[in-house]
């Protein structure tokens, strides 16, 4: 028996889809555990991440007698952290947003807090349930975050690291963490046994995997060898690298976070999440909910603005 886990891969499940196909050999063909590998001190790793927050949940009436439109008032932001840097936040993006469904677009919001005044600016979502405005709030993230993603790479060395999918961009100088992936396409005895036997800096070889139209390495790091009443592949981290750079600079790019990643793993005593959270992440999430403001504020000086609209 274990206890429960979060942010880890124990509770995925194997990714049959017959469209996805991998290639487990192109760094070596007899699997087996890599490293740790002493990593040079260049590159530098900097981490990309983004926040979002749901301030109030509204509904419009447009004509009498039908149903009301569902929409939510939000804020969103992404930023980089570079943990080597005495100027360690970069490029902050922040989007507030008064989301309405069904196509339907909004009059924009301003109210005033003690934060400064903040004006919601009008998105519509195709759909009408709470489902599609969620989902435009990810994808009004998303988008900020990919915002992010490229003025890092024209101005920072060294590696990104994009919490998360790997957004769609080609460098070799990008790569996604996945803290918890729902489906990973491994499903040998071969794969299960390195994934169980891996210890602190060690990782598995390689692969790619053909999804749709893109193609892209992967690889699993540990970030923490497991303890006495560990799941086996509780420390574990999945990394996505665009295939374009080619293998020998995926293989660079692949030691070199196994090899520094851990350094910044996070700590049962320190986050629930942990040692995926990586410190860095943990510590951008909390400078951008506090740029956001105080959400529960916020949401009584909607409250205000949107009975004034209505009156």
């Amino acid at each position: 028996m274990r206890p429960p886990t979060r942010e880890s891969i124990v509770e995925a499940e194997i990714d049959d889809d017959p469209a996805v196909t991998i290639d487990d050999t192109v760094e070596m063909s007899d699997w087996a555990a890599v490293g740790p590998r002493a990593a040079p001190d260049e590159p530098r790793l900097t981490f990309i991440d983004g926040v979002q927050q749901i301030h109030a949940r509204v509904f419009a009436e447009f004509d009498a007698g039908l149903w009301p439109t569902p929409g939510i008032v939000a804020s969103c932001a992404a930023a980089a952290v570079a943990p080597w840097s005495s100027e360690p936040f970069r490029f902050t993006r922040i989007e507030r947003r008064v989301i309405l469904g069904a196509g339907h677009l909004p009059p924009s919001v301003t109210i005033s807090s003690h934060s400064g005044e903040f004006t919601f600016e009008p998105l519509s979502a195709a759909g009408d349930d709470p489902a599609a405005l969620d989902h435009k709030l990810n994808q009004l993230r998303a988008d900020l975050e990919l915002q992010v993603v490229h003025e890092a790479m024209d101005a920072l060395p060294g590696v990104i690291v994009v919490d998360g999918r790997l957004p769609p961009v080609v460098s070799p100088s990008v790569v996604g963490l996945i803290k918890t992936p729902h489906r990973i396409e491994l499903n040998g005895e071969r794969h299960a046994r390195v994934l169980a036997s891996l210890e602190r800096g060690q990782r598995t070889p390689l692969y790619k995997v053909q999804r749709s139209e893109r193609t892209y390495y992967r690889w699993f790091v540990c970030l923490r060898t497991p303890g006495a009443w560990d799941i086996a592949q509780q420390g574990l981290a999945v990394l996505e690298m665009d295939d374009a750079a080619g293998i020998e600079q995926a293989i660079r790019v692949a030691d070199y976070t196994a090899a520094q990643l851990c350094s910044y793993a996070s700590s049962p005593a320190r986050d629930a999440r942990a040692p995926q959270n990586l410190l860095p992440v943990g510590r951008l999430e909390g400078w951008l909910r506090r740029r956001l403001g105080d959400s529960e504020h916020l949401r009584r000086r909607l409250g205000e603005a949107l009975r004034e609209m209505a009156a």
